[in-house]
């Protein structure tokens, strides 16, 4: 809920403590609040407040609701690295734009063929994005243009129904099996979806 700080319905203090614990909760996905309303329940469990236990417990039942749509791209701006897949326009091509820091860069192609190996796809991907030990920089990411330019293009995108193409974003590593195998389903026009759930594969 609001704490409406535009008209003095809380504290500069208050807002800043409640401005950390959304950021919390953003960051750790969601443990920060689960962890703290657990606690709390335990904490009125052992002193036998039974009702403030099981009002805490359906607290937590929709912090888990909550986690469950929470959408992937929900994260700080200095990790939303990301790479999004689309069909080209030329044949039996897919373009591939990379995301860094929330930052959008001019795609590159990848073309296939028949004799196209997954081998030689994923060289020219881990040549283009690194691993986890070898940070590549895209050149053509335009740093000049404000950041919120870049989100809200990512945004629009992302929340379009329906949504063409699909997003993977990195964690430890890029999952390139996975951008290898999406490349075959967008090639096969397989990609448009009907709601903004639409292309996003399910981890293995």
């Amino acid at each position: 809920m609001c704490l409406a700080p535009c008209f003095a319905g809380c504290t500069a203090e208050e807002y800043a403590h409640e401005t950390t614990r959304v950021v919390n909760f953003l960051s750790s996905a969601g443990d920060s609040l689960s962890e703290e309303l657990q606690t709390e329940r335990e904490a009125a469990s052992v002193a036998l407040d039974f009702e403030r236990a099981a009002s805490l417990h359906r607290r937590l039942e929709k912090v888990a609701e909550v986690l469950r749509g929470l959408p992937e791209v929900a994260r700080r701006i200095e990790e939303l690295d990301a790479v999004i897949l689309q069909r080209a326009v030329a044949a039996e091509s897919v373009q591939v734009f990379v995301v860094r820091g929330g930052r959008v860069a001019d795609f590159f192609a990848l073309r296939f063929s028949q004799t196209s190996k997954p081998g030689s796809v994923e060289e020219a991907l881990r040549e283009r994005l690194g691993d986890a030990n070898t940070e590549v920089k895209p050149a053509s990411i335009n740093n000049a243009e404000p950041l919120s330019d870049h989100l809200a293009l990512l945004a629009r995108w992302f929340y379009s129904k329906p949504r063409v193409g699909e997003i993977f974003f990195r964690d430890a590593d890029w999952p390139y099996r996975r951008l290898i195998r999406a490349c075959g389903r967008v090639l096969a026009g397989k990609t448009t979806g009907e709601t903004g759930e639409a292309g996003v594969e399910k981890k293995d």
